[in-house]
């Protein structure tokens, strides 16, 4: 694990214990490997990269850190990326995908996210949640 990570790590387990939650260890193990992964791993990625660990608790762990914020799953890559930032409520995500690498860059942009909802709310209709992904290259693929 490198020092950027368990640094990382340390401030994740800080935060999820003033909220009450447990980080076990499956949970830590799974966001280190998404942290030190290189690129963005699909769940098959991460239970190879682990080594002796079952699928489903990988799964599940995955789904603890996306409830939790702390990572994002990429619909159209199937693959997950770590969020660490907090810059946001993760309701509204934009996500600029590279179509060689396979990299993955979060936007935070909220004049996207108000447009769309001043022109859907118009319509009547109530966003719960949007996903934007915006596949291209990336400049280093370019």
């Amino acid at each position: 694990m490198q020092a950027k990570t368990k640094e990382t790590i340390a401030a994740i387990e800080r935060k999820l214990t003033a909220k009450g939650e447990r980080f076990t260890a499956p949970r830590r193990q799974v966001m280190a490997t998404l942290l030190d992964y290189d690129g963005t791993p699909k769940a098959y990625d991460i239970v190879e990269a682990m080594g002796d660990v079952k699928p489903m608790t990988v799964y599940r762990a995955l789904d603890f850190l996306v409830a939790q914020g702390l990572a994002h799953r990429i619909e159209s890559l199937n693959a997950y990326a770590p969020c660490v930032e907090s810059h946001c409520a993760h309701k509204d995500s934009q996500y600029l995908i590279c179509e060689k690498c396979e990299k993955v860059e979060e936007l935070h942009n909220h004049a996207i996210d108000d447009f769309i909802a001043k022109q859907l709310l118009k319509d009547g209709f109530k966003i719960e949640a949007k996903v934007i992904e915006i596949h291209g290259l990336c400049s280093d693929c370019t």
